[in-house]
């Protein structure tokens, strides 16, 4: 059985697409509301779990996108 959007429910979800798990967001009814008014919850509630989970997530694609841009890079020999 599957648990979606129970605690460690979707970490599972990102192995069959072979994506690694970033993070995870809490299904916070504050976040939802913020949003709708336009207000980003990092600043709204700067100290909440939700706030703390955005910026993580962004560092772990931050890296995982250097990572694979530095692997991309052309190899050149100087002679």
């Amino acid at each position: 059985r599957r648990v979606v959007f129970g605690r460690g429910g979707t970490a599972p979800g990102g192995k069959p697409v072979g994506g690694p798990f970033l993070g995870a967001i809490p299904l916070d009814e504050g976040i939802r509301e913020d949003a709708d008014s336009g207000t980003p919850v990092v600043i709204s509630r700067p100290g909440s779990a939700g706030a703390r989970a955005f910026p993580h997530i962004a560092s772990q694609v931050a890296a995982r996108t250097s990572i694979q841009s530095f692997r991309q890079l052309p190899v050149i020999n100087v002679r």
